[in-house]
């Protein structure tokens, strides 16, 4: 028989083994002690909420940012990586022959997560608050939010797409052309300026000059026709955008093995069109194939064989491009990146404004992925603590951002192609730190649900943790920000108007506020006006 109470056992201090004993009069909760021993054939996992609540009852008349507060967590909180269930990753497969099972993985920063918690509160599947890091089979839900084509892309469509050898229908309308290669220079050119707009518009016109001498298995010839593909995709010229996708693929197909700047611009492109067409599963293969390409070519080195000041520029614009785009989509995926951070090695181009930009801004993205997702918390008020102090991070970025490239987050957008890039900049901005919060968002759902195995006492305890409603409002208000910036975007913007990508902050905003609507029905006058915003603003694109 044990001589130690389970709070005491918990916490693992010595217990006098009185009933009840003194440490749990001093905290004032219940003693209780064992009235058979336990047989542990291995080690095994301390209850987390009970832990939680120990830390809340001892720690919630402090700030939570104190020195006190911290050091009472350290010695009261299991070291177990999310022990309270807040992290959950989702694997869903499809079966494409008998002989051949194809699955994907996305991590709890992805939209998926959020949806598969949203499909629990539908459904009233209850998971426990014991339970630690998840990994969720979100088939499901998938099938019931017909989610199933966005999850899995391509793989999910069993009709194959072919195109013809033809090549005389391409070229045939050049205004079109050149008007679906101005589209994509007013817009995703300045997530990846990895050549000059006069280039992009010079090699076009030499497609036109000499049509029956160039190479579609050329890098130049395939990098053009995949921006005119994405300005195509954008303007919803459809059989346009397939056609130039596809041919511009079948060429960089042979050119798997070159390792080159043009071999690194190919993917990265093919990867802006995937991501425009909302598959991000496939536009995160195409990042990976750069990223592998530009660690074979140096990039990360800063190594330039001939010197000259243009190569080098140019070797430097792919690679904080590509950057930013891995760390980018690594992040919305839930997927770990490939690529670190070169710092100084690499100097990023100072005139390139809005690169500046966002590389700053992907720093503070792969530092949140580092300290929040993928770091092990002894404690809840250690990954509060982590949160916060990014969360003042991000707001100096803003700042820094409104004196050199414009960026007022609670102004006007503005239009034109100056409008797109402060657009995009501040939906990552928002969508960052909604997902540096919404773990919080999470764990709060689960402690107003009903749980069998962790104690009223407990879950009271637990909700009275007035920091967590705190860090549930920092998640939610970048939610309403985002809906209410591209709104006013679109309204004002045709550019952002026509581009796509800007519904996956939407539908990450909306997912916040519904499952906030969904477990507290107070909130239903408060999110559901925004979520008819975040609607209408969609049907317009």
């Amino acid at each position: 028989i044990g001589k130690a109470c389970e709070a005491c056992r918990v916490r693992k201090t010595r217990c006098d083994g009185s009933e009840p004993c003194a440490r749990c009069i001093n905290r004032n909760v219940s003693c209780v002690y064992r009235t058979r021993t336990r047989n542990r054939p291995r080690k095994s996992q301390a209850p987390a909420a009970a832990t939680v609540a120990s830390s809340a009852s001892s720690n919630s008349d402090d700030t939570p940012g104190s020195s006190h507060s911290a050091h009472e967590s350290q010695t009261s909180k299991p070291k177990d990586d999310n022990s309270w269930g807040f992290h959950v990753h989702s694997v869903a497969a499809i079966t494409t022959s008998p002989s051949s099972i194809i699955q994907l993985h996305y991590g709890p920063s992805s939209n998926f997560s959020m949806l598969h918690s949203i499909y629990r509160l539908i459904t009233g599947i209850q998971t426990p608050l014991t339970r630690r890091e998840e990994v969720a089979q979100v088939g499901p839900g998938l099938d019931l939010f017909q989610n199933r084509q966005l999850f899995f892309g391509d793989l999910a469509d069993s009709k194959s797409t072919t195109i013809s050898n033809d090549y005389s229908g391409m070229f045939l309308n050049r205004e079109l052309c050149d008007r679906v290669l101005e589209r994509y220079l007013a817009t995703y050119w300045h997530l990846l300026p990895i050549l000059t707009k006069e280039d992009f518009r010079r090699r076009s016109d030499l497609l036109y000059s000499s049509p029956g001498l160039f190479s579609f298995d050329s890098p130049d010839v395939v990098v053009v026709m995949l921006a005119m593909a994405i300005g195509a995709s954008i303007l919803e010229e459809e059989t346009l955008a397939q056609f130039l996708f596809q041919r511009a693929s079948q060429g960089a197909e042979k050119l798997a093995e070159l390792v080159n700047i043009q071999a690194i611009h190919i993917p990265l492109l093919q990867a802006q069109f995937q991501m425009e067409r909302s598959r991000p599963h496939s536009a995160f293969l195409y990042v990976g194939v750069a990223t592998r390409k530009a660690v074979a070519a140096g990039l990360h080195r800063g190594i330039s064989i001939r010197g000259q000041m243009r190569d080098c520029l140019q070797r430097r614009l792919t690679f904080w491009s590509l950057f930013i785009q891995e760390t980018w989509i690594c992040f919305c995926l839930g997927r770990p990146t490939s690529i670190s951070d070169p710092g100084s090695g690499v100097p990023v181009p100072a005139e390139e404004k809005y690169l500046l930009a966002l590389v700053r801004l992907a720093r503070l993205i792969s530092k949140c992925a580092a300290r929040i997702y993928n770091q092990r918390h002894e404690s809840l008020l250690h990954m509060w603590n982590a949160a916060t102090e990014l969360r003042h991070e991000l707001q100096a970025y803003v700042e820094q951002q409104l004196y050199e490239v414009h960026l007022d987050i609670q102004g006007e957008p503005g239009t034109g192609e100056c409008g797109f890039c402060k657009t995009i900049m501040a939906s990552m901005y928002y969508h960052a730190q909604l997902l540096m919060f919404r773990p919080f968002l999470v764990l709060r759902g689960k402690l107003r649900s009903p749980a069998p195995q962790a104690g009223a006492e407990s879950s009271d305890k637990l909700r009275e943790l007035t920091w967590l409603d705190t860090a549930c409002e920092y998640c939610l208000e970048p939610a309403r920000q985002i809906i209410k910036y591209i709104n006013k975007s679109c309204e004002i913007n045709p550019l952002c108007k026509d581009t796509k990508y800007f519904s996956f902050f939407l539908e990450g905003a909306c997912y916040v506020l519904g499952f906030d609507m969904l477990q507290d029905k107070t909130k239903v006058d408060t999110h559901l006006p925004w979520l008819h915003v975040a609607l209408e603003c969609l049907s317009t694109m």
